[in-house]
């Protein structure tokens, strides 16, 4: 009965807010509909182990929090200063990228061919090497500590570079191939989320520009939908199917309940882990990225627990509710103000995957190293190569 409630509840709720800001794409709009589709589909649809009526309440509070919090700040004004950033460096940065990442893809085919193992052998001993890093080791040229801190800093920072000139280019198919080899790294990594931030970031970058949204949404929501499936038959022997594929979307709320009632009994990893090694407090790769696998049905299990399963296992209640609040506040904040600003542009399309990631895990904690990198170099390219001013692909208006 809790559950049909909340079901309503959230239905009623995800179309005021559409109504309230008159726009899809809304971090609040979409939050409230990700989560509408979710309980949606457990309640009616899915068949899994029951949600129970507790953790449907937490759920549903701490999604009132994040839309309050939405609400709340929309009306908010801080002055924003205008900072052009030029763009003939920021391409350059880019192509320079783009060639060490390729390169980077270019040794892990090298060292695949080399290993003498299938695909799946070597993607799977790739996986081992982060999640078990005292047992396992990268093979060949990726064993060099040098190499392969090159590989995984020019990783991010590629990313950085591939948001921040998107914004202020039209070179699509330079962008489209970008993409292509980051997804191949992705995939070669064992990575499947990092490939689709890589797309998501630049989905609503593409749907901000475009006059006929629905177009990009249904063209990146496709390509969402294969690269999830065909990494997933990638890395694993037993293959990936559509009923596991909705059971990734769907299945992190009832696994959740379970976790709810017994948070004693059921491993999630800090995701939160990156920010202590970005301050020195953790030892690279030394934690289990793996969570522990409840079955929702007979044959299916999951070892995904939502966003709501790691704030509440690491920070409980209280901590959640805080979370909350300033994730909601912080993402209307950068949607009002991503045409203002080239460096909260940025963020905007680095954070925006997180809304839909929340349905696997906590998201915006871990990119916390992201920012830190995104505004030391988009500062450091404003202070030590001024322009009067570099206009946006986004938006002709955007002042970016």
């Amino acid at each position: 009965m809790i559950a049909i409630c909340s079901l309503l509840i959230m239905l009623i709720i995800s179309f005021a807010v559409y109504r309230y800001y008159a726009d899809i794409t809304h971090p609040a709009v979409l939050f409230s509909f990700v989560w509408l589709a979710v309980m949606f589909f457990n309640v009616t649809l899915a068949g899994y182990i029951q949600t129970s009526d507790s953790a449907m309440c937490f759920v549903l509070s701490m999604i009132l929090l994040f839309l309050a919090a939405s609400v709340m700040t929309k009306n908010i004004r801080i002055k924003v200063k205008y900072r052009p950033i030029s763009y003939r460096i920021v391409k350059a940065l880019f192509i320079i990228t783009f060639v060490i990442q390729t390169l980077a893809v270019l040794i892990m085919l090298r060292e695949y061919l080399a290993s003498g193992k299938s695909l799946v052998e070597f993607i799977a001993n790739l996986r081992a090497v982060q999640m078990y890093p005292d047992d396992n080791s990268y093979p060949g040229l990726l064993s060099n500590f040098i190499i392969m801190r090159v590989i995984k800093n020019n990783y991010l920072f590629n990313y950085i570079l591939l948001v921040t000139f998107a914004l202020l280019s039209d070179k699509k198919k330079m962008i489209a191939s970008n993409l292509l080899v980051r997804l191949i790294f992705a995939t070669l990594m064992g990575s499947r989320w990092q490939g689709v931030v890589d797309i998501l970031s630049l989905s609503f970058i593409f749907i901000d520009r475009s006059k006929d949204s629905f177009k990009f949404i249904f063209k990146y929501g496709f390509l969402f939908i294969v690269f999830f499936m065909l990494a997933g038959m990638i890395r694993s022997e037993s293959g990936f199917s559509f009923q596991y594929f909705l059971m990734y979307i769907f299945g992190g709320l009832p696994a959740f309940s379970v976790f709810y009632n017994n948070p004693d009994f059921i491993y999630l990893p800090k995701t939160f882990v990156y920010i202590e090694q970005m301050l020195g407090m953790a030892s690279d790769g030394a934690f289990n990225i793996v969570a522990d696998s409840i079955f929702l049905t007979p044959e299916i299990k999951t070892n995904t627990y939502t966003i709501f399963g790691v704030l509440y296992k690491y920070f409980g209640t209280f901590g959640s509710a805080c979370y909350f609040i300033a994730f909601g506040a912080m993402m209307s904040f950068l949607y009002k103000y991503r045409f203002r600003n080239i460096l909260l542009s940025v963020l905007y399309y680095i954070s925006i995957p997180s809304v839909f990631l929340s349905v696997f895990t906590e998201a915006t904690l871990s990119l916390a190293p992201i920012y830190v990198r995104t505004i030391f170099v988009i500062l450091i390219i404003q202070l030590v190569f001024k322009v009067k001013h570099a206009p946006s692909a986004v938006s002709n208006n955007s002042g970016l």
